[in-house]
């Protein structure tokens, strides 16, 4: 079943788990927002035709999804994605958690300042940008049409192993340092990850 874009939120604001709605500290994202009345956000066998956006603090779960836009996930959120296609980005600010499993990104995936990211088995047609976040941070077995990118994160551990990199593998000013193996990198392994 298709959702059209005509469900897309009125002025970009994101309703809140709670009810409460948006509050100034919201990062203001426009899109459709798959959350239920209720606080529930299980997604599957559906595809979405604009942008999808998940509220702040939801947690969400999505399975055989067709994202024809950009998904965004707002300050807190998590989300646990398998076998889903994006057209456009995948974009985390502040956001908790991100798994990616046997799925497609045609754009980028963007993960800063926010918790855990794992992608396991998937197709990245852009980069992979993780930056300033505190949690531990996971890319196995992906093919990366363009560059892995992690630069100050924290916590860890980091782990990058048996990846198909077309473009360059940079890690810089991360703690602890990102480890792995396995990695095939058609540019440049650089700083950090110079032995990955």
């Amino acid at each position: 079943m298709k959702k059209s874009g005509l469900l897309a939120l009125l002025l970009g604001m994101t309703v809140a788990c709670d009810g409460s709605g948006p509050t100034e500290s919201d990062l203001v994202l426009f899109g459709i927002n798959p959350v239920a009345p209720n606080g529930s956000c299980i997604v599957e066998d559906q595809s979405f035709d604009d942008d999808v956006a998940i509220p702040r603090d939801a947690a969400c779960t999505f399975v055989n999804v067709l994202i024809e836009g950009n998904l965004k996930m707002n300050r807190g959120a998590r989300l646990l994605a398998n076998q889903i296609e994006v057209d456009g980005n995948i974009q985390g600010e502040r956001a908790a958690e991100l798994v990616v499993d046997d799925s497609r990104i045609l754009g980028n995936i963007q993960f800063e300042q926010g918790g855990r990211v794992e992608v396991r088995e998937s197709f990245v047609d852009g980069d992979i940008q993780l930056e300033s976040n505190d949690g531990d941070l996971t890319v196995v077995d992906t093919t990366i049409e363009g560059n892995i990118q992690l630069s100050q994160n924290r916590g860890g551990p980091f782990t990058l192993t048996a990846n198909r990199v077309d473009g360059n593998l940079q890690c810089k000013e991360n703690a602890p340092q990102p480890v792995g193996t396995g990695n095939v990198v058609q540019g440049n392994k650089e700083d950090q990850c110079s032995v990955l």
